[in-house]
């Protein structure tokens, strides 16, 4: 329960609330439960963008949203869904399969990170976008399947949740209603505390003089002086290079566009992403590009394939943030 994120701790809250109402009053135990399941189970719809714009508008401001990045935020204005809503309008416009298929993954990638944090609504969603591009694909499948084991677990937790809690609620009650042992009368009271025991005489008059210890004189600690500049500077330096940046170890060469080469159009794209510790290239972001827009998809599509080395500290691996430009020169 741990990793939960925090709206399931909100979930478990109310289930502890509601069960010890429950315990204390007349609502049955079976409908906290249910109430609780059918929360849990029920699916996050993913309406479509609703807008009358033509199939070239959308196309429009869906690679505008491709550049910035918001692949499948915010709900209703993200690169996924405005690219569908192209396609209800046209399914045949020109380049329309070609993004599809290259958001596919970066979709997944989104949806993985929800389910690594327990996000069942947000996991969902994007279970709704990566089916509505290909329902049949195995990445749908897949999700489908990683969504229902998502529900699963986290309608058992919250049962669990509700069953510690009547426990505790029994447990409580128990205690109020337990019998007390009986308090000694007063008149026995007294006289124990007036007559002291032969131990607690002979503790007060010791057969030695007792000497009292001089309290040892200690040197007061000096006071830590502050860290100069100069130390601080160089401790920031040794944490640095205590740390190795992440390395490519596999490049794939990004494909020319075929409209660019044949208008013998050069540019480049410079990309920001994170180095998994599994060596993948994962939330890569489009900082600039020239000509804007032309090569960017290529280019992320390339650094999706690549292979890294992943940053290292003290041996350990870590994700790291980094940056690298892909050139699009004609030889």
């Amino acid at each position: 329960m741990s990793t939960a994120p925090r709206h399931t701790y909100r979930r478990v809250l109310i289930l502890s609330l509601l069960a010890t109402l429950s315990a204390c009053g007349d609502a049955p135990q079976s409908t906290t439960t249910e109430r609780a399941t059918a929360e849990v189970a029920a699916p996050t719809a993913t309406a479509p963008v609703a807008t009358e714009e033509s199939a070239a508008e959308l196309m429009r401001r869906a690679n505008q949203a491709f550049r910035e990045n918001r692949i499948v935020d915010p709900s209703g204005d993200n690169a996924t869904e405005l690219f569908l809503a192209a396609r209800d309008r046209d399914p045949d416009h020109p380049g329309l399969a070609d993004a599809l298929v290259e958001i596919m993954p970066l979709a997944q990638f989104a949806f993985e990170a929800a389910v690594r944090n327990d996000d069942l609504a947000e996991a969902e969603r994007l279970h709704g976008l990566i089916a509505r591009i290909d329902a049949d694909s195995a990445i749908t499948r897949s999700a489908s399947e990683r969504v229902a084991d998502l529900r699963a677990r986290q309608a058992s937790a919250l049962a669990e949740a509700e069953r510690l809690a009547a426990a505790s609620v029994a447990s409580a009650v128990e205690a109020r209603t337990r019998p007390q042992p009986a308090a000694a009368s007063p008149a026995v009271a007294t006289a124990s505390a007036a007559a002291p025991t032969r131990a607690t005489t002979v503790a007060r008059t010791p057969s030695h003089p007792v000497v009292a210890a001089a309290p040892s004189e200690r040197a007061p600690a000096p006071a830590s002086a502050p860290p100069s500049a100069s130390a601080r500077i160089a401790a920031a330096t040794d944490a640095a290079a205590a740390m190795t940046a992440p390395q490519p170890i596999s490049k794939i060469a990004p494909d020319y566009p075929p409209q660019a080469r044949s208008r013998k159009v050069e540019g480049f794209v410079e990309l920001e992403f994170r180095v998994a510790t599994n060596g993948n290239a994962e939330d890569i972001r489009v900082l600039r590009s020239e000509p804007e827009g032309l090569f960017d998809r290529n280019a992320v599509r390339a650094l999706m394939r690549w292979k890294f080395k992943p940053a290292e500290r003290n041996g350990v691996p870590e994700a790291a943030t980094t940056r690298t430009t892909m050139n699009f020169r004609q030889s």
